[in-house]
């Protein structure tokens, strides 16, 4: 399904916003034990989408790990086919001497370079939800800070909203 709307978008030649989203603190939360979807924080994913037609790009962990019970819930609240792809994980071994090996991995923020890079053919405009700075400096101007404990707001919502207005 994923690779489908991406190929038909490039196919178009069209290019639409896109949400990298991050699950937890932004649709799991306290109240779901960081386990279910929020149906509070969902309803206002629902209203961005319903507002911008924004894409997601799964940046979270839950695209290593949890696709497969991630996609049936998004599949629930209807929005199964808003997502378009999964940022790249990147790490890298270096061998310190002595038997060592020092584990570099990469920031989300780079993470999301990298995504935007090898897909620019397909962005419009942009939007990352994280409840999490990491090293998203680079994208200060387009990032939705959600409270951990209760995911994504009105607030955010319309923040949100007016980056891909």
């Amino acid at each position: 399904m994923i690779a489908n709307v991406m190929k038909l978008l490039l196919e178009q030649k069209q290019k639409v916003n896109i949400i990298f989203l991050d699950i937890d603190g932004v649709l799991t939360t306290l109240n779901t034990k960081y386990y279910y979807l929020d149906p509070v924080c969902m309803g206002h994913l629902k209203k961005v989408v319903d507002a911008t037609n924004a894409y997601f790009v799964i940046s979270s962990t839950w695209r290593l790990y949890h696709m497969d019970r991630l996609m049936p819930m998004l599949a629930d609240c209807g929005l199964e086919d808003r997502v378009i792809g999964v940022t790249p994980s990147r790490k890298e071994t270096k061998d310190i001497g002595n038997d060592k090996k020092l584990i570099l991995a990469w920031g989300r923020g780079f993470e999301i370079d990298e995504w935007l890079k090898n897909n620019e053919a397909v962005v419009d405009k942009y939007a990352v939800f994280d409840d999490d700075k990491h090293d998203l400096r680079t994208h200060v101007k387009v990032h939705v800070h959600t409270d951990t404990c209760k995911g994504l707001n009105a607030e955010d919502a319309e923040k949100a909203i007016e980056i891909l207005k």
